[in-house]
């Protein structure tokens, strides 16, 4: 915990304490004007005492989890109007067990995404499994059933597309030793390869993390064929610009072509390819109702960057398809560590041949 968040600790406790014991009988009014008086005020300071954007929203989500209930349980228990403090103790059980739900439930309840895709190109049928964003400081009984349940799906191809290991130290090693032997144990199946690519968390080197797993580490951008399809890998740099490069006209590669890469961004670009994919943007973390995902990170529309997208052929490209995946792990550090109505996600992508 840092120095900034501890005062803001402090000086939450101090507030909802010396508040509790001045008051003796509040109103309806004065309750609810206090409650909207301390959220206007952490939203306010949270972006002053936080020493990045994560830590800010790491801020807010304790003023929405813990102060504000805090707020409402002890201050409802003054108020003189039952209705007032049924609403107070409701609206605080609410925000506690929407708190419980984001940070210990939705973030381990593994969802498993299956889409079907056909073309003349593709020969006979493959399964691709993708897995984004894995992005643990901690080797886990979710992070074991992740690597499971890619077996479960029985893959053609695994790829892997960044953000493996987001923590240091002595800490790293071990969760590195944990990946390597739950990999060492674990038959994928993949008779065509697990492929790898670098993400934003991932340190050079990152590749010597694979080392003895059967995975194929691909650090600079490159083309492979693989169970008759062919295969471009980018690296972090080339997977976040819109080259030139990637466009061209997909009706002239014979071969049905997929282009991976951990940001979405290449996308944008319109690239010779039938089908991209990408993580990076975990879904946003917490997505609204008739708004989706509160931030991407991302230069792609928020139309694109969540799901797939399928775009229609003309005169230089075949029907292509986008699908960005909400990943299976959550942003670390100082980032507040939930995911609401957006729950980690594995790929399955059936490739199927279509007269």
């Amino acid at each position: 915990m840092t120095p900034m968040r501890w005062m803001y600790w402090i000086i939450g406790i101090g507030f909802v304490f010396s508040w509790w014991r001045a008051t003796r009988q509040r109103t309806t009014g004065e309750l609810f004007g206090s409650v909207a008086g301390v959220s206007v005020a952490g939203v306010m300071f949270a972006p002053l005492l936080a020493t990045s954007l994560f830590g800010c929203l790491q801020l807010l989500a304790d003023l929405l989890f813990v102060v504000i209930p805090a707020f409402l349980i002890l201050g409802g228990g003054r108020v003189s109007s039952r209705c007032a403090r049924n609403l107070a103790w409701i609206g605080a059980c609410l925000l506690v067990g929407l708190g419980l739900w984001s940070t210990q439930i939705e973030p381990r309840w593994l969802e498993v995404t299956h889409h079907r895709i056909e073309s003349p190109k593709i020969e006979q049928p493959v399964r691709l499994v993708v897995v984004s964003d894995l992005q643990t400081d901690r080797w886990s009984s979710f992070e074991q059933r992740v690597v499971r349940e890619v077996a479960l799906q029985q893959p053609d191809i695994v790829l892997m597309t960044g953000d493996y290991f987001q923590v240091g130290g002595d800490r790293r090693r071990d969760v590195v030793r944990a990946f390597r032997h739950e990999m060492s144990v674990s038959d994928l199946g993949a008779h065509g390869g697990v492929f790898a690519v670098g993400g934003d968390v991932d340190r050079p080197g990152w590749e010597r993390d694979f080392e003895g797993t059967g995975v194929t580490p691909v650090v600079e951008t490159s083309r492979f064929e693989a169970s008759g399809l062919l295969f471009t890998a980018l690296d972090r740099e080339a997977s976040r610009r819109v080259s030139d490069t990637w466009r061209g006209s997909s009706r002239s590669v014979e071969r049905f072509h997929v282009m991976f890469g951990h940001a979405p961004d290449f996308a944008l670009a319109h690239p010779a390819a039938d089908l991209m994919l990408a993580g990076h943007v975990h879904g946003g973390q917490v997505r609204l109702p008739f708004f989706g995902p509160l931030l991407t990170f991302t230069t792609v529309s928020r139309d694109w960057a969540v799901g797939r997208t399928d775009f229609a052929a003309d005169d230089r490209y075949t029907r292509r398809t986008l699908i960005v995946s909400r990943g299976v792990g959550m942003e670390r550090g100082q980032a507040p560590r939930l995911r609401f109505l957006c729950r980690p996600e594995l790929l399955v992508i059936d490739l199927l041949p279509r007269p």
